[in-house]
């Protein structure tokens, strides 16, 4: 069965199936473990897949108010948010299974879970800034950008 998304609804409606219905436990020959309740599913995935982005847009907005750190003049921060929605998915989709793991053990390994926020913030505040420029210097000499 292939599914196709074609409006923002559909969107949602995902999003909505995902943090809203509470996944099923598994009961073999252990004891059924509790349900756990919507607001710690919905709690559960935002750690889990909203911070981590969050995090990396606050690097990208560090490192753009942060005058000090920069070389030259950078690009506008229109420019670096929109760039960011791909940039983004690459830097941070590869570590969500690391965020997954720390941040669903019990209890919560916070030292973990941390290090590689700062991690996915530390490629905001540096690989971004870096990676627009490129692209945008890539855009005026007339080249296209190289596919993935």
């Amino acid at each position: 069965m292939r599914v196709t998304m074609r409006t923002p609804r559909h969107y949602a409606i995902v999003l909505f199936c995902l943090l809203v219905i509470p996944q099923a436990s598994a009961s073999g020959d252990k004891a059924p473990l509790p349900d756990p309740s919507r607001l710690e599913v919905l709690v559960n995935h935002l750690i889990t897949y909203v911070f981590p982005f969050v995090a990396y847009y606050t690097g990208i907005l560090v490192r753009y108010h942060a005058k000090f750190l920069h070389d030259s003049s950078p690009p506008p921060l229109k420019e670096q948010l929109v760039a960011g929605i791909v940039f983004s998915v690459v830097a941070v989709a590869p570590l969500i299974p690391s965020i997954r793991l720390a941040a669903l053990a019990e209890p919560i390994d916070l030292v973990a879970y941390m290090l590689v926020v700062v991690v996915i913030m530390q490629e905001g505040l540096v690989l971004h800034e870096r990676a627009v420029a490129g692209v945008k210097k890539l855009v005026r000499r007339g080249e296209s950008p190289p596919t993935p």
